[in-house]
């Protein structure tokens, strides 16, 4: 089967920001590596994702990215492993 055939049932529902190399969900929250920022994103609505918060831009691009409660961890090429209090993002 071509790519299009198997894709034909996927409907875009809504898009958020730039190039991104790591993402992770958890519950109604998306953890997105943009560049070199990590993004905290409101999801319970796929039409209108919103972004909930974003950090000041980290030594590298954003390669990896987990959260577990309301703590998020993120990896970055340069400056290794960073953890943020995701319990109130601004």
């Amino acid at each position: 089967t071509s790519v299009t055939a198997r894709s034909s049932n996927v409907r875009f529902a809504g898009q958020v920001g730039g190039g991104s190399e790591a993402i992770y969900v958890l519950g109604n929250r998306a953890y997105v590596g943009e560049g070199p920022s990590l993004v905290i994103l409101d999801v319970s609505n796929l039409a209108q994702p919103t972004v909930l918060g974003k950090t000041a831009p980290l030594p590298g691009f954003v390669s990896a990215v987990m959260a577990v409660g309301t703590r998020a961890y993120a990896a970055d090429s340069f400056g290794g492993l960073h953890i943020f209090d995701g319990s109130a993002p601004t």
